[in-house]
């Protein structure tokens, strides 16, 4: 297990429950029975690792005495044997979120990661960016690099002993490495022409790792055949942005939600693939903020739910198109946004008419009242935000999709406000760059 409990050191001062239900918004850690018997308990007394804690470790970096602890740290005896000679501050790896992370280190190995105060995780780390760093010192890791030998020929069929490499490969020096793989491209270049070769970049670099990749590319290679997972994760997502509000970026923060009256997920799963950013959904929910969830599947988040509207799969533009013609025609549009801000109004306002609620029940499923209700609610609010992922972008009518969410916002203001916007969930944290 990632972490060891141990109450003989709890001194039941409550942050790790408070860390539990009031941060995490995960319910699994409270205290049970009375007087001298009052303990921490997980859900029903169940041993922690049986309970339905989901090892995000926050209340670990919350108690004070140890009763909560990282295993790394501990020997067999549940006596802390490991300190940190170090501590080295960086931006945990996974996803689109972007915690800021500090990782103590012993010996130049990582034992353990704390979240820190940034503006995307605010001190909070998931079980991902907390405890899944233990691949930066697997003995399958390359290190060094290797180049083909000569009689190891490529073959697709062919299978290489991650443990045991060097049947097909020997270690090289980074400079004969280096030298190999720039000449290799070289040749390529001047024997098949500039367009044989391309570059693909990675969200996982930063804004100069980026600038020097395509530098590499237009001027190494001469070519203008470089590309980037930006484009291509969230491609519909940011063709229909840029359409509609002339920037693919996204409108406000995760943690815009603490602000919000009204937060629409939809085509997501925050509490899997952005955890920390989930936690500021779930906040704003237990301080009463209405959450409508809208996947064709439930979802962990969809018990914090005011509704969780499971519609047909691939019936995501009628389903919103019927909350566009419930704003519009019921009057709950923002007019004086409309006039100072957007464009094409008018147009909107007649194709719609046909998307009647009671015409698009039986396509997405959703009862027409359902859809009313959920519009109303989202136009009337001070302050409603959207936030979408891969459901909505990665699909058959991505753009389409994602213009309905855009025009739902526009035609109701609920843009450029604190608590409102327009948030598309990437997929890794500089995809915005």
């Amino acid at each position: 297990p990632a972490m060891s409990v141990n109450l003989d050191a709890c001194i039941q001062c409550g942050l790790c429950v408070r860390a539990c239900r009031e941060v995490q918004v995960n319910d699994v850690i409270g205290m049970a029975y009375r007087n001298a018997d009052a303990k921490i308990v997980f859900d029903f007394d169940d041993p922690m690792g049986e309970s339905t804690c989901v090892a995000c470790g926050e209340c670990v970096q919350a108690c004070p005495t140890g009763a909560l602890m990282p295993s790394v740290m501990l020997d067999e005896k549940q006596t802390r044997v490991t300190y940190a000679d170090k501590k080295v501050d960086s931006l945990c790896p996974f996803c689109g979120v972007g915690c800021q992370v500090t990782y103590q280190v012993k010996d130049d190995k990582v034992i353990y990661a704390e979240g820190r105060d940034g503006p995307a995780n605010r001190n909070r780390l998931c079980v991902k960016g907390r405890f899944g760093f233990d691949y930066i010192h697997h003995p399958h890791r390359l290190t060094k690099p290797l180049v083909r030998l000569p009689n190891a020929k490529k073959d697709a069929n062919d299978q290489v002993d991650p443990a045991n490499p060097f049947t097909h490969f020997r270690e090289a020096s980074w400079e004969e490495a280096l030298d190999i793989a720039a000449k290799g491209l070289l040749k390529i270049r001047d024997e098949k022409g500039v367009k044989a070769l391309a570059g693909f970049g990675s969200a996982k670099g930063s804004n100069e790792e980026a600038y020097l990749f395509q530098k590499l590319v237009r001027t190494g290679f001469g070519s203008n055949n470089v590309d980037h997972c930006t484009r291509l994760c969230h491609a519909s997502s940011v063709a229909a942005l840029f359409e509609g509000l002339s920037s693919g970026a996204v409108s406000a923060p995760f943690a815009a939600a603490m602000d919000a009256e009204v937060i629409i997920v939809i085509g997501a799963n925050p509490t899997v693939n952005h955890p920390v950013a989930a936690t500021y959904i779930k906040n704003a929910a237990k301080k009463g903020a209405k959450l409508f969830v809208m996947d064709p599947r439930r979802q962990t988040l969809s018990r914090h739910a005011t509704r969780h509207l499971q519609f047909k799969p691939g019936s995501d533009v009628a389903m919103l198109n019927a909350m566009i013609n419930t704003i519009i025609t019921e009057g709950l549009t923002d007019d004086q946004y409309i006039a100072g801000y957007t464009e094409g109004f008018e147009d909107l306002k007649e194709k719609i008419k046909e998307f009647t609620p009671e015409k698009m029940e039986p396509i997405c499923g959703i009862p027409a009242e359902t859809l009313r209700e959920v519009a109303r609610t989202y136009a009337r609010a001070k302050s409603s935000i959207i936030f979408w992922g891969m459901g909505i972008s990665q699909h058959v009518h991505g753009t389409d999709n994602a213009r309905c969410l855009i025009a739902l916002a526009l035609i109701t203001g609920q843009v450029g406000r604190p608590g409102t916007g327009l948030h598309p969930l990437r997929g890794q944290n500089n995809v915005q760059g």
